[in-house]
């Protein structure tokens, strides 16, 4: 028994280290094959190849082992010590088949993943593909063997003890990429505290509703007694999901606004300003960054992060001499799931109800890495129980309004440095839309809940839409759009607030203030729903803001102004130097009235760069939808809704159209865009 027990184990640590080295050849595969097959150029790709190698050499080695162990049981119990070459040489075979296999399959996938981007020539299909990858799976081992198995086998056989203490070394250095990895994550992750004191002891004014505009509505200079030139405060009011055409400042009539309309009244508005992802972290990169998302490489909302070699609005201001605070209460945007902590001293990313256990930066990092396995590898996407542990944690988040300007508050009456860059993002509207009351029932006061009704702007709708269940009727929608301009109304309390805070501190007389979104929402325009999946006007049309000493009030500019022009924008305003390699430009020259003879032509896409748009400056706008090998074209001044499209009696116009955004991917490398002009008939 002592002789089956000990083939059996020393056939295991074989197993495990022939196992750890397939599965490394097979995650090397894996991560050349996510590089080489990738359209979109993004920041954690590389690291989702190192990630490869190791989660698949871990999870081979653990049953290879297993494997080894049990055949090495039965072979004990039938030959002892005899079986242990024919098993070695039957394991090593297996190995390089397995490698062979899995690096065939993988690539097929790949394959597939990214056929939307060929031209239409079918892939081979699974009868061809599969048969051919078994075949190649015996000839590969078999060669193999031939040339260097018999060898490894004799090897392992001779020298058990230097087996074993290679499996271990190999095993020890594989997995220690992970605790490192996590280190290295969490490191600058501990930022200066807000401090206990409460945000109702500090000296802010009560919050009252704007009934009318600013007196010094109309007035095109700033008020000189307000204003002594000395450095400027900046606070950069964000708000999730936020549609241009829901903000009363710029024409909306069923939707109450009205802190931000009078702060658009004290100042300069942009009701064409364009994004450039409909998603949070892409966006907000570019807004901090004044770089397109093909530059910076933030693509994937919560697995891309922003690099530290990229300049920030907030490293600027840093090192400018500004003190520096960011408030952004939503998980996603937490130091390991974006990288937009960069430049900020103090940094608040802490949604109501969450664990106390995610502040820390150990697990923080841990969470990082973990959702960059997920979301990248093939393996990390089936860990289907991770997922639902995921999502069961993100629905007992609450990022609400009130937390955002609590903590602003708190910060401000802490803060004894001047000047400085105060960022304060609103999570409120984005889903899950769930306003307090009384804004639960402002927009549809004969709402009745059940509880049937799963479109009731709770998580449940979101798994509802998420499954595919998604069904709503006119009744359903309309709901979901009162729930919605609920959230945006609550904002604007809450916005409001905290501008009543400033005033009562005495800050507003010496602050830019610059409101803006990440992205818009839709509620079925288009057949699109949420956001981050087309790039229609209200996904990617939001609201932009400038109110202070140096600029003009009371003007509001439908000219084209993009995401990437406001960090140039404020740096000018402030009359510091840009960083170079910009993709924006600043807009002052249209604030001030000014012939702006710069091309400002605006590029949008969503995440896998199936969908693309280009803007021009006069508000013509192409869109490529590689989905529906459709092109559509409006004109938005005359279609904000864009139901008209003009492609088809256009088409010179589509062809100039197509000339800029071919010029602008082939400017981003984005070179598979040349490869299938043909496809829309160009």
């Amino acid at each position: 028994m002592a002789d089956v027990l000990g083939v059996s184990f020393r056939h295991a640590v074989r197993g495990a280290l022939i196992g750890a080295l397939a599965g490394a050849g097979a995650g090397a595969a894996e991560g050349y094959f996510l590089l080489a097959t990738s359209r979109v150029a993004r920041t954690a790709l590389h690291e989702a190849a190192v990630y490869a190698v190791v989660l698949d050499s871990l999870v081979t080695a653990a049953g290879s082992a297993l494997l080894a162990l049990l055949l090495g049981l039965a072979g004990g119990l039938l030959a002892g010590r005899r079986a242990e070459r024919p098993l070695t040489a039957l394991h090593l075979l297996g190995a390089v088949a397995f490698t062979i296999l899995a690096s065939g399959f993988l690539w097929n996938e790949r394959l597939q993943e990214t056929a939307i981007y060929r031209t239409r020539q079918a892939l081979p299909p699974p009868e061809t593909v599969f048969p051919a990858l078994a075949a190649a799976a015996v000839a590969g081992a078999v060669l193999a063997y031939a040339l260097a198995g018999g060898y490894v086998a004799r090897a392992m056989l001779r020298h058990p003890r230097g087996t074993a203490a290679a499996t271990l070394a190999t095993l020890a250095l594989v997995a220690g990429v992970l605790p490192v990895m996590v280190v290295a994550e969490a490191q600058g992750y501990q930022f200066r505290g807000l401090g206990s004191r409460a945000a109702t002891n500090l000296p802010v004014a009560a919050v009252h509703a704007a009934d009318t505009a600013a007196d010094t509505a109309n007035e095109d200079e700033p008020d000189p007694e307000a204003w002594h030139g000395r450095p400027l405060n900046v606070v950069l009011i964000t708000v999730d999901a936020l549609r241009a055409d829901h903000l009363g400042a710029c024409g909306a009539d069923d939707v109450a606004t009205p802190h931000l309309d009078r702060l658009a009244a004290r100042g300069t508005l942009f009701c064409y300003t364009q994004v450039h992802q409909p998603q949070t972290n892409p966006s907000l990169s570019s807004l901090f960054t004044g770089q397109y998302p093909a530059s910076h490489g933030v693509r994937a909302h919560m697995t891309d992060r922003l690099p530290d070699t990229v300049p920030t609005l907030a490293k600027l201001l840093h090192e400018a001499g500004y003190a520096t605070a960011g408030i952004a209460p939503w998980t996603s945007l937490k130091p390991a799931f974006s990288g937009l902590h960069q430049g900020f001293e103090t940094y608040v990313a802490a949604a109501a109800g969450e664990p106390d256990f995610l502040t820390l930066p150990v697990v923080q990092g841990a969470a990082g890495v973990f959702r960059r396995i997920k979301d990248q590898l093939w393996i990390g996407r089936r860990i289907s129980a991770l997922v639902r542990a995921e999502d069961a944690l993100e629905e007992q988040l609450d990022g609400r309004a009130d937390m955002s300007t609590d903590h602003a508050m708190i910060w401000l009456g802490l803060n004894q440095r001047e000047p400085f860059l105060l960022w304060v993002h609103y999570f409120d509207p984005h889903y899950p839309w769930t306003p307090p009351p009384p804004y639960d029932t402002l927009y549809d006061a004969d709402y009745e809940w059940s509880i049937e009704d799963v479109y009731d702007g709770t998580w449940r709708t979101w798994q509802w839409f998420a499954n595919g269940d998604w069904a709503p009727e006119p009744h359903n929608v309309h709901r979901l759009r009162a729930l919605y301009k609920g959230e945006i109304s609550y904002a604007d309390e809450q916005i409001g607030r905290l501008l009543a805070a400033m005033e009562d501190l005495g800050l507003l007389s010496n602050t830019l203030v610059v409101m803006t979104a990440d992205h818009g929402e839709g509620f079925g325009e288009h057949g699109a729903w949420m956001h981050g999946d087309s790039v229609y006007a209200h996904e990617i049309q939001v609201p932009l803001l400038f109110a202070g000493p140096p600029v003009p009030r009371g003007r509001r500019i439908d000219r084209l102004a993009r995401q990437v022009d406001v960090l140039p924008t404020v740096l000018e305003l402030l009359r510091l130097p840009p960083p170079p390699q910009l993709d924006g430009r600043s807009l002052v020259p249209l604030i001030w009235g000014d012939v702006d003879s710069y091309d400002r032509t605006s590029y949008a896409q969503i995440a896998d760069d199936t969908v693309l748009a280009v803007i021009t400056p006069d508000l013509w706008k192409l869109i490529l939808d590689y989905r529906k090998d459709a092109v559509e074209l409006y004109y938005l001044p005359e279609d904000p809704q864009e139901e008209d499209n003009r492609a088809r009696r256009e088409w010179w116009r589509v062809g100039e159209l197509f000339g800029r955004l071919d010029r602008w991917a082939e400017s981003k490398q984005m070179h598979w865009f040349k490869l299938p002009e043909f496809r829309f008939g160009m």
